[in-house]
């Protein structure tokens, strides 16, 4: 979810290490207070790896947990 006013711009995610393709029904960016929901073929859905694009092009990565 994305909880700010702002679009968030993916350059990947990897769901326990599985990555993530992004098409016309799973795009890359995620709208402002919206979310996208993407799917992979791992079963234990306990890793998430996703890396955003900021305002000046650096690519930023982040680590989470599902519970």
């Amino acid at each position: 979810a994305n909880p700010t006013p702002y679009y968030l711009a993916l350059k990947g995610i990897s769901i326990d290490g599985h990555r993530v393709n992004f098409s016309k029904t799973q795009p890359d960016l995620v709208p402002p207070f919206g979310e996208q929901i993407y799917g992979t073929v791992s079963t234990l859905k306990k890793s998430v790896n996703y890396r955003l694009i900021n305002d000046f092009g650096a690519v930023m990565s982040y680590d989470t947990t599902i519970h």
